[in-house]
């Protein structure tokens, strides 16, 4: 396969918000009250997150999200689609690295309000705690696009801090475009049981999940009737040891392999259809399985990146992983490869998680994403393993 003469375009029809962080000594718990140490404000949301992070990567972004009326709202598109930074004093400088940029196109000013919120509790530990205000988030535009998936999308990023309705729309949209549009799906946050049951997998190419997602969303969508008892021991032990911070990687790779096979079956009419699967472990690395049109379907364990500083801030982590993937993935199309290319793709896993170390080694979230050249130049001095 040759590489293609366009760039590849990612669409991120997702949240735009302001982070509002409190500083504190720990969580705080029901009925307690606590003083923060301090306070500030960041960009944030997941589809804004990601879309930072894809355009770190190297990825052109095409953001499809709404900001509130007045200066506020023109400060966050300012922001947003503003010169990328990268991270300083990871040694490598911090305006070097690829062409990603964002496009503010699709980004609408909502007159009747304000600017989607979040109040995130950041503990000394590194963990965090967050409450979101949807504010523009949950606005339609007054005018429906035509077409919803532009033209020149190669590909489709999404999150659930939008209307689901519109998740649900934008997916069926890329799955009907006239050229192929890969989707990928990170559901935070998680839909209900119901909406989980009824979901189009077979429309998702790329789901991108932690353990505790993908715990609720096998409870949700395997039929206990049916579901061999291994696979339903599987799935409790992996909600209960999300329930207490906990991984079990063990049964998250039994689960994962479970909904893999399992996709196919829910939507008999696109029989042969896969879903791919990402599931991030937290620092026990992440783990995979995903088709192959030349065998059986590949399951493999990644360590986590090496750290080269202590944890400062876990804000935007799953966020960085998923955009620095979406880039991954659009730079295997610009190359002429595929996922099918085992190599390539897990290298593209391997740069997902060396730019979350570099991340979590830094306060807030967009702030802390790292560029393409931040990235391979960290990785090629710390490579990481296969377990």
């Amino acid at each position: 396969m040759s590489a293609i003469e366009q760039d590849p375009v990612c669409l991120v029809r997702g949240s735009i918000n302001i982070d509002e962080f409190f500083d504190v000594p720990q969580i705080v718990r029901p009925g307690q009250t606590i003083s923060a140490t301090s306070t500030s404000k960041r960009l944030g949301g997941k589809g804004a997150n990601q879309a930072k992070a894809a355009a770190s990567a190297g990825a052109v972004v095409l953001m499809d999200g709404a900001v509130g009326r007045g200066t506020e709202g023109k400060e966050v598109i300012d922001e947003l689609c503003g010169p990328l930074r990268g991270v300083p004093d990871v040694g490598v400088d911090t305006q070097s690295g690829g062409e990603g940029r964002i496009l503010e196109n699709r980004i609408r000013v909502w007159q009747e309000g304000s600017t989607g919120k979040a109040m995130i509790q950041r503990a000394q530990d590194g963990e965090n705690s967050i409450i979101i205000l949807a504010g523009a988030n949950f606005s339609e535009p007054s005018t429906p696009y035509t077409p919803l998936v532009p033209a020149n999308t190669t590909h489709l990023l999404l999150a659930n801090e939008i209307p689901f309705q519109s998740t649900l729309d934008y997916l069926s949209a890329a799955a009907s475009a006239p050229s192929k549009v890969t989707s990928i799906y990170n559901p935070s946050p998680m839909p209900s049981a119901d909406q989980l049951r009824a979901f189009p997998w077979h429309q998702v190419d790329w789901l991108i999940v932690n353990e505790g997602e993908l715990g609720d969303i096998a409870g949700s969508v395997f039929d206990s009737s049916s579901v061999e008892p291994d696979i339903r021991t599987a799935v409790d032990s992996l909600t209960k040891a999300s329930a207490h911070d906990k991984v079990d990687e063990k049964a998250a790779i039994k689960v994962a392999q479970s909904l893999h096979s399992l996709v196919p079956r829910l939507a008999e009419s696109q029989s042969g259809r896969t879903i791919n699967i990402i599931c991030t472990l937290g620092a026990k690395g992440v783990l995979y399985v995903r088709s192959s049109t030349t065998s059986a379907p590949i399951t493999k364990r990644l360590a986590s990146a090496k750290l080269l500083r202590p944890i400062k801030d876990t804000t935007g982590a799953g966020d960085c992983f998923t955009g620095y993937l979406a880039a991954g993935l659009m730079r295997l199309q610009q190359e002429g490869k595929s996922a099918d290319d085992e190599e390539a793709f897990e290298g593209v896993v391997k740069r997902c998680l060396t730019a979350c170390s570099i991340c979590v080694e830094n306060e807030g979230a967009q702030d802390s994403y790292g560029t393409i050249a931040q990235v391979e130049a960290r990785l090629a001095a710390n490579p990481i393993e296969a377990i």
